[in-house]
């Protein structure tokens, strides 16, 4: 759960220095605590301080941020959790377009560059679809459909590879250096094709995660 919150940091991080604002601290806490927040409630550990926390994240929403990037982040809070609303779960083709729609939106909100959002869509977008290799084989057994199961494990890490190939180069606008963005390339494909369904959950977290985590790391030091 701090690894995800480390992620989610880093990701909103990265796209600040793209996206400058005078209220990164803000944005990065709220991002931070939000993600923390979310995972208590899949891991259904967060008992009866869930509603406290609701309230706390909100409140940080409006009393920090200026009104328009504090209704921008209750939207995508609400959106957040719409996602648990069974009905909308059974879609489970949407689930990686869905998460990655969340968590882009949630990183790059207070700016207004619509190329950026779409690159971090795209970069989780590739992350998310080999995410689902993981449960590939137990969404099998219980006739549930996802990409990971409807197609072969090749064709699925060729399509996250294009996807995270197409993310990147919108980067190159940003004047970072292509050493390091080919050097992350790298980084992620083997990534991509050493992950099977054989893997524990644990080392899709370490893995995936880490990815994000490595993004700031290696292209931030880049750019000019």
């Amino acid at each position: 759960m701090i690894f995800i919150s480390t992620a989610c940091f880093c990701l909103s991080y990265f796209y600040l220095q793209l996206l400058p604002s005078e209220y990164a601290f803000e944005i990065l806490s709220i991002n931070t605590a939000a993600t923390f927040l979310v995972y208590q409630f899949l891991q259904k550990t967060l008992h009866q301080h869930k509603a406290l926390c609701l309230i706390f994240i909100i409140l940080i929403g409006h009393q920090s941020l200026s009104l328009p990037l504090a209704m921008k982040l209750n939207y995508i809070f609400l959106l957040t959790l719409c996602y648990y609303y069974p009905r909308l779960r059974r879609y489970n083709y949407l689930k990686p377009f869905y998460i990655s729609l969340v968590w882009s939106l949630a990183c790059t909100f207070h700016g207004a560059s619509v190329l950026i959002s779409l690159q971090c869509f795209l970069f989780l977008l590739s992350l998310c679809l080999i995410d689902d290799l993981k449960d590939a084989e137990s969404d099998r057994k219980n006739m549930i459909k996802t990409f990971a199961n409807q197609f072969s494990p090749l064709r699925l890490r060729l399509m996250s590879s294009i996807l995270l190939a197409k993310s990147l180069l919108i980067l190159t606008s940003k004047e970072i250096g292509l050493i390091a963005i080919s050097s992350f390339f790298a980084i992620c494909l083997v990534s991509f094709f050493w992950l099977n369904e054989k893997n524990r959950r644990e080392s899709y977290l370490i893995f995936l995660d880490g990815l994000i985590i490595l993004k700031p790391i290696i292209l931030m030091t880049s750019i000019s």
